[in-house]
């Protein structure tokens, strides 16, 4: 008996004496410089014992627990006449209605929801079985969910419980936590929904929001006493302090339970909850301050009481100055640790929490009494004026609904008709049910515009007045957690994003001038994502609508465009976001066919001022698109400019009438872009994510000869999306951003709205005039990582864990393995794996089996922003079933080794970041020596000379076959061909970048020998630049082509063309497991055209320039 009461004496001291030990909140609906203690505004009456740290609410009123009820306090420090009554042992929760919830204490086992009058709205009974009334049921803490749509309460039973409740009081589950000891804290909530609790015992638990035990440590070893409520950063990082024997310690850990580091502190007793703020974990032991880094766990400075009195938990304010107290005084402590200031009240201070009106809030108990009081002290700057937020979401961004009952039924863009009803109000875009389907999307087909890029083809398609979910579903929570209220102070403009940008000035006027009236304020301030911000600048251009604009925040803008957008336009791009497992989307073929006809596709593609900032001149700053192949058929090749990009979208039969006008809007927009007009410009730019700089139209060769086209993407840095100047408006050389504050996070566009990162934390900070996010620079993250680029294969990423990265037996894109991005643009395929990314293992599985053909693949390794190496692994055979797997580790400094099932190889080649830009395939000679009778045929064996040159990469190999490429060899020496009869030499080259030669073909015949014989030697090239006049040489004499054989050369070039160079919007359609339409595949060279040449070039050398391409229908 002795000793239970020992145990209940001790209880006594820990819940009476130190009464305020389990939760102490930190206000996060406003940051407040607080200039000084002084002066006491006022002390409120005695309020009976207070048991735990008051919450203010968002009007200022004060919420006291005490041992005679939750007491409610005005601003002017006087009791309110408020219904409720009843007794709460810990501080309560408010959600942004006023509503209050509470636990009971000791015999008081009830939750409770109390409304802003103090009625009761409902209470939960929560003893369960046989409990006895006792200290057992002593507490019972509670918190709200993120989206104040659950409220958690930890019970205090001997063996403890986590509940969920609904707001209207049903319970959503209940977690024991399997462990017999009471919780100690009180639950805490994480930005991603996690639940964080510790127990008696030294666990800290992790509870999904679905109520399943995510995640269980034991913090300290030995006997622990009890956890203190847990703390976490705004990354999902947890602190959370210990009491065990000998010792006591800070430990922090990840979201995923990884263990960060300890603090540890000697022979010392934590009994305060800790505080983190700004990148700092403040804790309390004795008269003792502690300041521990929160990411590294060090130590940055200790402050001690010189009073000798234990301290009381510490609170933060804007500046990271620090306040607590000890015995009768309230100290401020600099953010350097130094003390700053002393208040001295007339008796025990107990608790301390910062007010939304700026004041510091003491409760302070009579010494030997259980009467408390509430003291309201401390001066503060006032908060600036709060402008009203209107935010503007990016293109997709705005719902679409059906307004009335369609009927659509018109051609797919691939061959067939979709029909389909759309009944009145039915969600369109984005109908998340019809995105994940598979197939082609035509769903979204009723989207569609008429060729004038303004009328749509299905009238009836109205905006619903809210932002989609799809990428949006944090906006509003945001803004409300912030403390705005939506349609108050807060309101979102959507707009008809498939249109001209130029006409939301109108729209946005209006809602401009409707806000105004209804904050009273003067000004907004614009909050705006994506193609968002051009709507903004396009507003603000004229001087009088920007005397209505406070500060313009803008996250992600392609203030001169995106490549992305040229991709989708051309060969189309899928836009989706995952959802867990899954991406819900739109495939890449719907987009384009859908974006064929609105204009705001084409405003988005890079302008003449992109140009200027990417203008080819280094590696880093490569232009939208190299044309190696003559794409357009305009015998203009290599990187083109903003007026050749017309060319490429005509051939691909675009909507070049829209192009021409999004032109017009780009280059008026362009004029205003260093032109703030008297508005605050923020730029949030994304940085480090491997962002598409450049589309490289060229080919690759397979044996027997055919060309089949390669689109290589070129990575730079910018947020995957965005290219990094695009969005910054500022780089070494240009600078466009009209004196912009430009702040770079290391996110991903669509990452950019989430409300917990830094992007958005940065829009809070610039908002409140608060504190930037640690993560947050005032330079750029540089790309680093490893992209690996093949052909006529399927690329396959996964982790340790079995994540994938790359397409599904469906062909739908998975992306599990964060820092990992897959690409493709038809055959073409492309994976980037960060530096910061874990090792992964990587499958390429061939589409054909071949032996002839082996496998070939690349890969970039960026430092820097820079290709710093290129590695091509060539002649790969593959196993029977056609796959390779090899290991990547993206922090190497080597390469990969691949090794087969009989075979290990190693980089074909290695170039350096010099030579990264090498787009010049070799320049290849043959020399045939022999004897020739009068007819040009040769009368005995000749010998075959093969020279390459290449000045840029150098050159990696030959290849030749003289069976119509049925056997392939590789040239290393001079041969001799004896064989009479007619022998057709093929032969190909290929540099250290694996820019491979247009390959050349040579008739060689050999005939009896006569009398009639002469010795000669020839010597056959081609001029690559010049295709529609190649030379031949003997002896040393060089003749140009007769005018009627250029006509042949051009008869072979337009064949050429014909046949290979049509448009191949393919790749998403085979993402998605679709058949797009292909001609069969023919060679160039048959027989009539080789008769044909050889009639009119002399002798037997025959020039051919073959290939064979597959040929899709356009779309």
């Amino acid at each position: 008996m002795n000793n239970r009461r020992n145990i209940h004496k001790l209880l006594i001291f820990i819940f009476l004496i130190v009464p305020f030990l389990f939760f102490f909140p930190e206000n996060t609906k406003a940051d407040y410089t607080i200039s000084s203690l002084s002066p006491l505004h006022w002390s409120s009456v005695n309020l009976g014992f207070i048991s735990y740290a008051p919450i203010v609410d968002k009007n200022g009123f004060i919420y006291v627990p005490s041992d005679g009820g939750v007491m409610k306090i005005n601003p002017s420090g006087n009791k309110e006449q408020w219904a409720n009554n009843i007794r709460s042992q810990n501080t309560p929760t408010i959600d942004n209605e006023g509503n209050l919830y509470f636990g009971g204490g000791n015999c008081i086992a009830y939750v409770f929801k109390v409304n802003p009058d103090g009625s009761k709205a409902w209470e939960y009974y929560l003893r369960e079985g046989n409990v006895p009334c006792g200290w057992y049921s002593a507490t019972m803490p509670v918190t709200l969910s993120n989206d104040q749509k659950t409220l958690y309460v930890s019970v205090n039973y001997k063996a403890s419980s986590v509940y969920a409740f609904n707001i209207d009081g049903s319970l959503k589950w209940k977690n024991n936590l399997n462990y017999n000891e009471p919780t100690y804290s009180s639950p805490t909530v994480s930005p991603d929904g996690t639940i964080f609790v510790g127990t008696k015992d030294g666990f800290l638990f992790a509870i999904n929001e679905t109520g399943t035990t995510k995640w269980v440590r034991k913090v300290a070893a030995g006997i622990t006493i009890y956890i203190h409520t847990p703390v976490v950063d705004f990354d999902g990082n947890v602190y959370v302090a210990s009491r065990y024997t000998g010792n006591d310690l800070v430990a922090s850990y990840t979201s995923t339970g990884t263990k960060r580091w300890s603090y540890e502190i000697a022979s010392a007793t934590i009994e305060k909850n800790i505080t983190y703020k700004n990148g700092t974990v403040y804790l309390v032991e004795k008269n003792n301050l502690h300041a521990v880094n929160a990411t590294s766990g060090n130590l940055k400075w200790k402050w001690t009481s010189p009073e000798n009195k234990n301290l009381a938990s510490p609170v933060v304010d804007k500046n990271n100055v620090v306040y607590t107290a000890g015995g009768d005084k309230v100290y401020a402590i600099d953010s350097d640790g130094t003390l700053k200031e002393t208040l001295t009240l007339s008796s025990y201070i107990t608790n301390l929490v910062i007010g939304g009106d700026g004041l510091i809030y003491v409760t302070q108990t009579q010494t030997g009494t259980k009467n408390s009081f509430l003291h309201a002290i401390g001066t503060y700057t006032p908060p600036k004026t709060i402008y009203p937020v209107i935010f503007i979401p990016g293109i997709g961004g705005s719902e679409f609904k059906a307004g009335q009952d369609i009927f659509w039924s018109a051609p797919d863009g691939h061959g067939g008709t979709f029909s389909r009803a759309y009944s009145t109000d039915e969600l369109v875009w984005v109908n998340q049910n019809e995105a994940v389907k598979l197939g082609n999307d035509d769903y979204f087909d009723v989207l569609r515009l008429k060729e004038d890029g303004d009328t749509p083809e299905a009238p009836g398609i109205n905006l619903t007045g809210n932002v989609t979910p799809f990428g949006y579903g944090d906006i509003e929570s945001f803004f409300t957690e912030l403390g705005y209220e939506k349609n108050k102070n807060f309101f979102i403009y959507t707009y008809d994003w498939r249109k001209d940008i130029r006409k939301t000035k109108q729209d946005l006027e209006a809602l401009i001038e409707d806000v105004k009236q209804k904050s009273g304020q003067p000004q907004v301030n614009i909050v705006a994502h994506s193609m968002g911000g051009l709507v903004a600048r396009n507003y603000i251009s004229a001087s009088e609508s920007a005397s209505k604009v406070n500060k313009l925040i803008t996250l992600g803008i392609p203030h001169l465009g995106a490549v992305t957008s040229l991709k989708s336009l051309v060969y189309g791009f899928a836009i989706g976001r995952p959802f867990g497992p899954i991406t819900i989307g739109v495939s890449g073929s719907e987009v384009r066919d859908i974006a064929l006809n609105l204009l705001s596709f084409y405003q988005l593609v890079p302008s003449k001022k992109y140009f200027e900032f990417y203008n080819n001149s280094t590696q880093q700053l490569v232009s939208p698109y190299y044309d190696h192949s003559d794409i357009d058929k305009n015998k203009k090749t290599g990187v083109l400019n903003f007026n050749q990009l017309r060319s490429v979208f005509e051939y691909f039969k675009n909507n070049v009438f829209l192009f021409d006008i999004a032109t017009e809007y780009r280059e008026s927009a362009d004029k205003f872009l260093d032109q703030p007009n008297g508005i605050k410009l923020f730029n949030i730019v994304g940085s480090n994510q491997p962002t598409l700089g450049q589309i490289k139209e060229t080919w690759y060769i397979t044996w027997p000869i055919n060309l089949i086209p390669r689109r290589e993407e070129i990575f730079i840095n910018g947020d995957d999306t965005v290219p990094l100047y695009s969005a910054s408006l500022k780089s070494d050389h240009l600078d466009l951003s009209a004196g912009a504050k430009i702040y770079y996070v290391e996110q991903k566009h669509n990452d950019l709205v989430r409300k917990t990162g830094p992007a958005m934390q940065t829009v809070k900070a610039i908002l409140s005039e608060g504190d930037l996010p640690v993560e947050v620079k005032s330079d750029k993250y540089t790309l680093e990582g490893m992209q690996i680029s093949l052909d006529d294969a399927e690329i396959d990423l996964y982790d340790d864990e079995n994540n994938h990265t790359g397409l599904d037996e469906n062909g739908e894109l998975e992306n599990n393995i964060p820092e990992t991005y897959y690409s493709s643009i038809e055959n073409s395929k492309t994976v980037f794996i960060k530096k910061k990314a874990k090792k992964v293992k990587t499958k390429i599985t061939k589409k054909e089996s071949n032996s002839k053909n082996k496998l070939s693949l690349k890969i970039r390794k960026y430092s820097e922003d820079k290709i710093k190496k290129t590695a091509i692994y060539t002649n790969i055979i593959t196993p029977q079933d056609d796959k390779i797997e090899f290991n990547l580790d993206p922090q190497a400094e080597t390469f990969p080794t691949i090794t087969t099932e009989d075979k290990t190889y190693t980089p074909s080649a290695e170039t350096d970041e010099n030579l990264s830009n090498d787009s010049n395939p070799p320049a290849t000679k043959i020399e045939i020596s022999g004897t020739k009778d009068s007819s040009g045929n040769y009368t005995g064996p000749v010998t075959v000379t093969i020279t390459s040159t290449d000045q840029e990469s150098g050159v990696l190999g030959i290849e030749y076959s003289l069976d119509n490429g049925q056997t392939i060899q590789t040239y290393t020496s001079p041969f001799t061909i004896s064989n009479a009869g007619e022998t057709t030499l093929q032969v190909k080259s290929i540099d250290k970048l694996g820019n491979e030669e247009i390959p050349q073909t040579v008739a060689i015949k050999i005939t009896t020998p006569t009398n009639n014989t002469t010795p000669v030697g020839e010597s056959f090239t081609t001029d690559l630049v010049n295709l529609t006049n190649p030379t031949i040489t003997s002896d040393s004499t060089t003749q140009s082509l007769s005018q009627e054989n250029e006509l042949v050369v051009d008869y072979i070039q337009e064949f050429f063309e014909e046949e290979s160079r049509q448009p191949q919007v393919l790749g998403v359609e085979k993402a998605r497991g679709e058949e797009p339409k292909i001609e069969t595949k023919r060679p160039f060279f048959n027989t009539e055209l080789i008769k044909v040449v050889a009639s009119v070039v002399a002798g037997s050398l025959v020039l051919a320039l073959g290939a064979t391409l597959i040929k899709p229908t356009p779309k």
